[in-house]
């Protein structure tokens, strides 16, 4: 990867979805010491009635999968990239030539369908969460939105990289 000009990084920040998970986590937890305590269930059915299986994918692997998650956006001399692991493993590559202007906006995130990788022919959406972001325009008329944790030095990074990209060497 070329030098990073500028990094943004964003993980889950809504309480309540952290709300639900931990919530889920501490109910398979629960389930399974009551399991192992009694030995085995004689009247009660635990969750989903295999208890270990439940504190692994609720107690153990969700949790790992929800605190891995974030929407990576890097600047470099010649593109911006953009990842949202781990549902992305490969990051996204936007040309600073394609690039025609950049703007801070906030935006509603239910209006996009919620937070996550939305998108459609002229449209693409990269948002973990909050109500800030950056707009990119490309050349073709299509537009990137990429929330951020700090959308205006994101902006001021991809114009600052874009202004050099496009002045003579």
């Amino acid at each position: 990867m070329e030098q990073a000009l500028y990094t943004d990084r964003q993980f889950l920040g809504s309480p309540i979805i952290w709300a639900v998970i931990i919530l889920a986590a501490g109910l398979a937890w629960w389930d399974f010491y009551r399991y192992l305590r009694s030995g085995s269930y004689t009247g009660r059915v635990s969750l989903l009635q295999r208890p270990v299986q439940t504190v692994l994918a609720a107690g153990i692997i969700a949790p790992l999968l929800f605190v891995s998650i974030n929407l990576s956006t890097v600047v470099t001399g010649e593109k911006v990239l953009v990842r949202f692991f781990p549902l992305q493993l490969a990051y996204q590559e936007i040309a600073l030539g394609e690039v025609v202007a950049c703007q801070v906006e906030e935006y509603q995130p239910l209006a996009y369908g919620g937070w996550g990788i939305r998108g459609t022919a002229s449209s693409r959406v990269y948002i973990l969460s909050g109500r800030d972001g950056v707009r990119v325009v490309l050349k073709d008329g299509s537009t990137v939105l990429l929330g951020s944790a700090h959308p205006e030095q994101l902006a001021e990074a991809i114009n600052r990289a874009r202004e050099a990209h496009h002045s003579p060497r």
